[in-house]
């Protein structure tokens, strides 16, 4: 059956409307206990040079958990989508549950971030890929690099895994996260040295943004990225977003910005129905004569 996508829009099938109520409060736990957290000072930051591939002796808990959904048809791509601060890989899988119905051929791998210490809410154990040293989200801010970079490889061996025990070639692979599993997963695209066949970025923003370009590789520079944002979100500024967006266009990358208006923290069903599209498009169905598995 042909899918038509115009606009970043589906003109093919719809989104069941209980992914309204679902995704209204995912990540909100983001935002709990803002207002008292005590003022926390950043530690002091060595980067020094940059380890892309830490060695298994630098990575605690060497392997994430995931919720996995597998697919109902032969498999022939993966999504890896990564939650936002405070939530769980069970938060976004029953989003994978509704795109399963159009894209039988995916597995979507939903990892599960560690609890850890947040420096920004007074070291309170909670799920998320990297520390907060400060309750404010910036643009430029100072960035736990260490914990970030360990997150990295570890959603990278997810990917490795696909590639070498599921033969699921890099160029059907999307990486994609909400929030800072958006900021993970941009740094993982980034910087990847193997194409992918996308990239989604939502109510997020660019990792290390005086750095990253640096540390880039030409690899996705034309891999196709959707970068979604409300444009009343308090959490991660919608500024932030554009920022991210145009260091992202002014480098050459093949970035689809939608903007939602009115929308907070969160997705809606627009922006569930634009990230379906974009799926249906960078991952179709692989049929005979198109396929090189």
């Amino acid at each position: 059956m042909a899918v038509v996508v115009l606009a970043g829009v589906l003109a093919y099938g719809y989104l069941s409307m209980d992914l309204l109520g679902l995704v209204s409060s995912l990540d909100k736990r983001h935002m709990v206990g803002r207002a008292s957290a005590p003022p926390a000072k950043a530690p002091i930051q060595d980067p020094g040079t940059y380890n892309m591939n830490p060695s298994p002796k630098d990575i605690s808990n060497a392997k994430f958990t995931s919720v996995v959904l597998d697919a109902t048809t032969k498999h022939t791509a993966t999504v890896i989508f990564l939650h936002g601060f405070g939530d769980s890989g069970a938060g976004w899988a029953p989003v994978g549950e509704q795109f399963s119905r159009y894209l039988p051929h995916v597995k979507f791998v939903f990892p599960n971030a560690p609890p850890l210490a947040i420096t920004a809410h007074g070291g309170t154990l909670t799920p998320a890929w990297f520390d907060l040293y400060t309750p404010e989200i910036a643009y430029k801010m100072v960035f736990d690099e260490k914990r970030m970079l360990l997150s990295r490889q570890k959603v990278m061996d997810i990917i490795n895994e696909e590639i070498e025990q599921n033969k699921i070639p890099a160029d059907r692979i999307v990486i994609g996260g909400f929030s800072q599993g958006c900021v993970l997963g941009l740094l993982i695209g980034l910087t990847s040295e193997q194409k992918l066949a996308g990239i989604i970025g939502l109510s997020g923003h660019i990792p290390l943004p005086e750095k990253i370009m640096d540390l880039a590789t030409e690899a996705n520079r034309k891999t196709p990225i959707f970068y979604g944002h409300g444009d009343s979100d308090l959490v991660v500024k919608y500024e932030h977003g554009k920022q991210s967006v145009q260091l992202l266009k002014d480098n050459k990358y093949n970035v689809q910005f939608q903007t939602y208006p009115h929308l907070d923290h969160s997705a809606n069903d627009q922006e569930l129905r634009d990230i379906l599209a974009f799926l249906l498009e960078v991952i179709p169905k692989v049929t005979p004569g198109m396929a090189k598995m």
